[in-house]
């Protein structure tokens, strides 16, 4: 069984000790994505923003959310994802669970795993 590990810090995946590229390192070499054009202030406070975003969604679908300390300026984007799951049926079976790609070799963390109408998919929240 591969050993995949991913340092949340430096933001480094290893599969049994080696680095391996990332989804967004993929994304930036292609040429896809490019954010020099945004202050680094700016930068680091929507990547802040979204991490919170994520925490509320996370510690909601783990029944663990205190909505009374949710930050308010989170709560349109926790709805909307709640809404999400509702429309959906959706059924979360994992929560930022970093895989491997052993056919295209590199790692990633999808946000969620969950299953829709008997089927299984990839959600981006």
């Amino acid at each position: 069984m591969p050993d995949l590990t991913f340092d949340h810090e430096h933001h480094i995946y290893r599969l049994n000790g080696v680095v391996m590229p990332s989804v967004t390192q993929v994304i930036s070499a292609a040429g896809l994505s490019n954010y020099d054009h945004v202050p680094a202030d700016v930068l680091q406070a929507a990547c802040e923003f979204g991490a919170n975003v994520h925490k509320a969604c996370e510690y909601s679908d783990k029944w663990s959310l205190d909505l009374a300390s949710l930050d308010p300026a989170l709560a349109p984007y926790l709805s909307a994802w709640v809404k999400f799951l509702s429309d959906y049926s959706a059924e979360v079976v994992e929560i930022e669970a970093p895989l491997y790609s052993p056919k295209y070799k590199f790692c990633g963390t999808p946000d969620r795993i969950a299953y829709i109408g008997g089927r299984l998919f990839v959600i981006d929240i």
